[in-house]
């Protein structure tokens, strides 16, 4: 397997990470959860060629990776809260929108507000704003 490929699963198994620990705190399971550090493998691909150019912030790289995450792996959103939700039913808290042309769950503004912020308001004003910008 290639860097390339290698780094967009370092950062999907991340994201997978952050959204699994912000479910585990909304659901009581944990009280808190630490963030790991994300690492690449420095090379020439795409992403690490990104994070070197633009060195997004934390926020920031939560939102590039909440878009690129349908598209990377499709069930990506379903099987994360299948775990917390074995029988199904909604969670609007989680935001995120259904279509026609795609069977999981696509990342919204509220999807990333409930992942960066919770239930922090002056969090979630924050997150709308970069969204805005």
């Amino acid at each position: 397997m290639s860097n390339h490929v290698n780094n967009l699963q370092l950062a999907l198994d991340w994201l997978e990470h952050l959204v699994t620990g912000c479910l585990k705190i909304r659901f009581g399971q944990v009280d808190d959860f630490e963030i790991t550090p994300l690492s690449f493998y420095t090379d020439d691909s795409w992403l690490a060629t990104f994070i070197a150019k633009r060195d997004p912030g934390y926020e920031e790289f939560t939102l590039l990776m909440l878009a690129a995450s349908p598209h990377l792996s499709p069930s990506f959103f379903n099987k994360i809260i299948a775990e917390f939700l074995p029988d199904g039913g909604d969670f609007p808290e989680f935001g995120g929108a259904k279509s026609v042309n795609h069977r999981d769950i696509i990342p919204t503004g509220e999807t990333a507000q409930f992942i960066l912020a919770g239930n922090n308001l002056a969090k979630r004003l924050e997150i709308q704003r970069l969204l805005s910008s």
